[in-house]
């Protein structure tokens, strides 16, 4: 009985060693889960602000583009109103010094299109002229490579734009000012 005595109580001395280093292992784990959870938490607060910090950029970025835009509506408008007086100084100066009579016979609201006065609204987004490359106008049955088209676009302040459109690229070729 005394060697089942021994036996059991070696048992018992292994088995408390054993709880031992599980109590230990079991410690050691939870306080590595804690480690986690609160490295988590913090992590968790830490892209929360992160996120509340972007939410307040993106904001005050709409913002910013908002008042650039309105800005930018500001500018052109002013830019707008400096042509009309620019335009405006050249007439009455243009009046003054040609002695001209400056009245409502002036409208800008019209332009010379093919030797008449007419209404801007009425005059054609493009005229498209058929030209060969030696600049006299093309055969109506000439649709080869040689034929060039010139693209005349309505007049801005005085000013035609004439583009030449060949083989499928546009090249702006000259400023012409009207007579």
């Amino acid at each position: 009985m005394e060697a089942e005595l021994f036996e059991l109580k070696s048992k018992m001395f292994d088995l408390s060693i054993d709880e031992g280093n599980l109590e230990k292992e079991l410690s050691s784990s939870l306080n590595s889960w804690k480690n986690r959870c609160f490295q988590a938490k913090e992590k968790e607060r830490s892209v929360r602000h992160e996120l509340m910090d972007m939410s307040v950029a993106h904001v005050e970025e709409k913002h910013a583009w908002e008042k650039t835009s309105l800005e930018l509506v500001e500018l052109q408008q002013y830019i707008l109103v400096e042509h009309e007086e620019g335009f405006h100084k050249v007439f009455w100066q243009a009046a003054l010094l040609f002695d001209i009579l400056a009245n409502e016979r002036f409208d800008v609201k019209n332009d010379v299109y093919k030797k008449s006065l007419v209404s801007i609204n009425d005059i054609p987004e493009v005229d498209v002229v058929p030209l060969t490359e030696e600049g006299g106008r093309a055969k109506e049955n000439g649709n080869d490579n040689h034929t060039l088209l010139v693209a005349i676009l309505p007049p801005v302040f005085f000013v035609k734009v004439c583009i030449i459109l060949t083989y499928d690229r546009f090249c702006l070729i000259n400023e012409v000012l009207l007579s």
